[in-house]
C-alpha cells in the first residue's frame, strides 16, 4: 500500500506468490497458503506486535535468524 509497512493480507498474498505451502483458503480464485502457516510466519516477523511488518521488524527477524544459525554452527563444531 506504499505506506512502508506490510499488512497481514499483503503478507499472505506475497507468500502465495512465492509458492508457500498451499491450504484450503481461497482468495481471488486462487489457493492461498494455510492460515496457520501465515499466522506463524507473520507473528515470527512482527517483533513489536503491532499487526504490521516494518523494515525494522524485518531487520530484527534477520538478526535473530542469523544468531540462531551461528548457535547451530557452534553446536555442530
Amino acid at each position: 500500500a506504499d505506506d512502508g509497512t506490510v499488512s497481514h493480507a499483503e503478507f499472505a498474498a506475497a507468500l502465495a506468490a512465492a509458492g508457500a505451502p498451499k491450504g484450503s483458503a481461497k482468495s481471488s480464485g486462487g489457493m492461498m497458503p494455510e492460515p496457520s502457516f501465515i499466522a506463524r510466519r507473520f507473528s515470527e516477523l512482527d517483533a513489536d506486535k503491532d499487526d504490521e511488518l516494518s523494515f525494522l521488524d524485518f531487520v530484527q527477524a534477520l538478526h535473530e535468524w542469523s544468531a540462531d544459525d551461528e548457535e547451530m554452527d557452534e553446536d555442530e563444531g
